[in-house]
């Protein structure tokens, strides 16, 4: 690839990002976006600068590295995490309405 085509690249690449992604790095931390989780979907936090989960709705399933526990969490709850390969994962709520079979949270920056 010569550098004459590598903005068009990038232009193509960065289209095929969700927009939510996109706008997740250049919102202000107080207008971040939610971000939702379907049952079963899991993704991995690096939170070794600190982080605080705060869940907005439906329950996750959270594992951190040395816990001797899992926690679970449910709209409302919030925990501050300081500490990378963090697993967060939407847990299916058997009893729950079809429009409430995700999970919602944000996660914000602690400094």
């Amino acid at each position: 690839m010569t550098t004459a085509t590598a903005p068009s690249f990038l232009s193509s690449l960065l289209a095929l990002l969700p927009r939510r992604a996109l706008a997740a790095r250049t919102t202000p931390h107080s207008d971040i976006a939610p971000t939702r989780l379907l049952p079963g979907q899991a993704r991995t936090l690096h939170a070794g600068q600190g982080m605080r989960l705060q869940v907005l709705g439906g329950r996750l399933w959270l594992t951190q590295p040395g816990a001797s526990q899992d926690v679970f969490l449910t709209a409302g709850d919030a925990l501050e995490l300081t500490q990378d390969w963090v697993v967060i994962e939407a847990d299916a709520m058997p009893d729950a309405p079809r429009q409430l079979a995700h999970a919602e949270y944000l996660l914000r920056s602690l400094g």
